[in-house]
């Protein structure tokens, strides 16, 4: 890949696995808010053909989110209002290093598209959600979260995972027997 490309994904590779910088897309369109309507949609068409979601852009100052324009509200303003005044300065963030669950859940929550050092879209947060219901699922089930989907995993692994369980179980069995067999009489 090129130096630039490579820099991104050293910087993403830095935050922990759990978190929302893991997830977290740095492609996307940010403004400031003393550019005019007619530069934001210009910047849009130079830059947005590289970005994941242009539907909405982040208004940014020092690298710090103030706040958030759609792309609707980009089209239907004059050419020479500024950012500032069509701009949502009603955001919520996470930081890099928030749970990546709780992040997902915020996004469902609220019904947010994406939520800057980078974005968190919702098809992010929706594999994350899936991925962690998978895992909770397993784990009331008995079985050790695995990473491989069920059918990828060999029969071996799958014994390996359940082994306590069904040890547990089989060792549960055999005292009821007992039990029952000391009672079988009466």
């Amino acid at each position: 890949t090129d130096e630039d490309t490579r820099k991104k994904i050293n910087v993403l590779l830095q935050y922990p696995e759990d978190s929302a910088g893991s997830i977290m897309n740095v492609d996307y369109i940010s403004l400031r808010k003393e550019m005019t309507v007619a530069d934001a949609i210009l910047k849009i068409r130079q830059v947005g053909i590289n970005k994941e979601t242009i539907y909405t852009c982040y208004v940014t100052e020092k690298k710090r989110l103030i706040g958030a324009v759609d792309v609707k509200d980009l089209l239907t303003a004059g050419d020479a209002w500024l950012i500032e005044e069509i701009m949502d300065e009603n955001v919520l963030c996470a930081k890099t290093l928030d749970d990546q669950e709780d992040v997902a859940q915020t996004l469902n929550k609220y019904d947010f598209l994406a939520c800057l050092v980078g974005i968190v879209t919702v098809d992010d947060a929706m594999f994350v959600l899936q991925d962690e219901t998978t895992e909770d699922i397993s784990i009331m089930a008995g079985v050790s979260p695995n990473e491989d989907s069920y059918f990828g995993t060999s029969v071996f692994r799958h014994a390996k995972n359940r082994s306590l369980w069904l040890m547990l179980l089989m060792l549960s069995a055999t005292v009821t027997g007992e039990i029952l067999g000391f009672y079988e009489e009466a």
